[in-house]
């Protein structure tokens, strides 16, 4: 039973390798966020830096989506083709959704904080921009407008 898994143990690394990387950057470019700025948005470079970072955020999230239903169609094929059994698919679909899991709450958090970042400055632009974006970033798209 355990042989199999571990025969086919390239059905869920190589996916949780790649989420964990992507994950990985994600957080690094929200801390670079908070690191550059003290947590506080300034100037307009400071607006720029968290653009950067929720553009990156939502591109990893189609990304992921996408990859996923991918994923889901692999183990469905395997499975199909009588390559593995029922419970080694499961066990790698639950290992994958698991680590997802995982990586997702805590990026959640960093999003959260990202999210409720104080705009400290006379120019009523940079607040009005930062909100913008913030409620785009809560919208279907690949990447945030201008408009």
């Amino acid at each position: 039973m355990f042989d199999e898994i571990i025969e086919t143990w390239y059905l869920s690394a190589v996916p949780i390798a790649i989420y964990s990387i992507i994950c990985w950057v994600n957080a690094a470019k929200i801390r670079r966020v908070f690191e550059e700025t003290g947590r506080a948005i300034r100037f307009d470079r400071d607006l720029q830096l968290v653009r950067e970072a929720i553009n990156f955020n939502m591109m990893w999230a189609v990304i992921t989506g996408a990859s996923y239903v991918l994923y889901f169609f692999a183990m469905a094929y395997q499975l199909a083709a009588s390559d593995v059994a029922a419970y080694v698919a499961g066990f790698h679909l639950m290992a994958v959704a698991l680590v997802t899991y995982i990586g997702g709450s805590k990026s959640k958090k960093l999003e959260a904080e990202l999210k409720n970042m104080q705009v400290q400055s006379a120019d009523p632009k940079l607040q009005s921009t930062y909100d913008r974006w913030i409620r785009q970033w809560g919208e279907a798209r690949l990447r945030l407008s201008d408009e």
